[in-house]
Formats: C-alpha cells, structure tokens, sequence
C-alpha cells in the first residue's frame, strides 16, 4: 500500500465500487487534453454526489485505498497507450505498477498538465519481460518488468524547455527521470528508484508472464524506492534503443 503520498485536489471519494469502475473505464478517451481538475470534479460529481472537488488543505486525510485508486483512474484516463499497454490493457498495465510510485506519477501528470503539457500521459507502464521489448538484452533487468518505471508522452522532445520543466515537477514528486532531459532516446523514461538495473532481489519476485505475487514485487519494490545514487546516467550504457523504435529500459 502506499506510504502516504496524496492527490491535490480529491475529496474522499463514495462509494468504492465507484473508484474502481473508474479506473476501469475512465472518460474521456485516453490522452484527451481536458483539466485535471475539471476531469476529477466530473468524477466526483457524477459518481460521488459532491458539487466540486476542494483544494485539500494540510489536515486532509484520504485514505490510503482511495488514493491509490484514483491514481490509477487518472494514470489510465490522460494514458497514450504504447503497443505494451494496448496488448495488456491500459488499466492491467497501470495495475502492475508500485502503488507508491503510481501515487507520485499521477501527482506528477496532474501537475504537469495544469503547467503547460496538456497532453502528458504514460505511454508505456508495466511490461512482462515475456513480451520481448526494451532496449536491455535480459528483459528482467528492465525496472519495467517490476513496476517501478514508466515511458511518457506529450513532454516534448529531448531538451525542450517543456521537458526540463516535466523533468523538475517530478523530482518533486520523487519520480526520477534519471537519464535526464537532454537524452535523445531516454528524456522521456521516469522511475520511483534512482536505480538503473532492477536488483535481482527484485528480479526474483517474477517470471516471463509477470509477478509470481502481485503484492510480494509491490512489497519488494517499494524498499527500493528513492533507492540510488542522484545523478544522471548516459542511456547506451545500458545498451538503451529509441522509443520511436521501441520501447526501451
């Protein structure tokens, strides 16, 4: 579960059932360039009974369950869905990340749109290392593959000033862009863990068809979150290929 990062801008949300009906079935269609605010106010609106969504102040409590919830919903509604999510489903994609990073990512896409990048959204979440994709020769090395990295879209190209700014809003958040926005093939790969390689404790909690238990790689996952050194990494040396060729890391 996670630690305790919260959404801006959510109210607790009822009933349940409705939170996960939402991050099954999100509207409007993916990557549609609508608020944050106006999309999670829709969903509190219709779902909830609740008029419009307050901002949260310091004394908010949103349950842990909830958050979580609603981050997926909202990673799955802004998604521009790669070929890995579209084969698994976006939502089952988002679903496999660390709840924790899920959490950060979502603030961070929130943030992002409402500062200039409209359109931000993953493209490419979980992958299996089954399916073959990425720019590591052994596929469980891919951070990938244990639900602690993600692709993004709508950032602007490398070394853009809209991708220096995206890169800034989630170090905020603790979402490391560790191969930095100047990289011509990894700008736009983000992580929860400051860690190149997945560790092969991590490694071990799953097979070529994904985890062995869903909630043992979260739990793994999670003792290396903010894990590593701070620094920016040049991608060819983990042997990292274009995103415009195939999903990489």
């Amino acid at each position: 579960m996670p630690q305790g990062y919260s959404l801006a801008s959510i109210p607790t949300p009822r009933p349940r059932q409705a939170v996960e009906a939402a991050t099954l079935s999100p509207t409007p269609h993916h990557g549609v360039a609508a608020p944050i605010e106006d999309w999670a106010a829709g969903i509190a609106s219709a779902q909830y009974g609740i008029a419009g969504v307050p901002e949260r102040t310091t004394g908010d409590a949103v349950p842990l369950d909830t958050q979580l919830s609603l981050a997926r919903a909202l990673l799955v509604h802004t998604a521009h869905p790669g070929a890995t999510m579209v084969r698994q489903g976006a939502s089952v994609a988002v679903s496999l990340l660390q709840p924790d990073f899920a959490v950060r990512l979502a603030e961070t896409i929130r943030e992002a749109r409402i500062n200039g990048m409209p359109h931000a959204g993953v493209y490419s979440a979980y992958r299996p290392p089954g399916f073959g994709v990425g720019g590591f020769r052994n596929k469980f090395r891919s951070l990938h593959a244990v639900g602690l990295a993600v692709d993004m879209a709508a950032i602007g190209g490398p070394g853009s000033s809209s991708a220096r700014k995206f890169h800034n809003i989630a170090l905020k958040h603790k979402v490391y862009c560790i191969y930095g926005p100047f990289n011509r093939s990894e700008w736009n790969h983000c992580q929860g863990t400051k860690l190149a390689v997945s560790p092969s404790r991590l490694q071990a909690t799953i097979t070529k068809r994904g985890p062995k238990d869903r909630e043992r790689m979260f739990a793994v996952a999670g003792r290396y979150l903010d894990v590593g050194e701070s620094r920016t990494i040049h991608a060819r040396r983990h042997r990292h290929t274009s995103h415009r060729v195939r999903e990489a890391g």
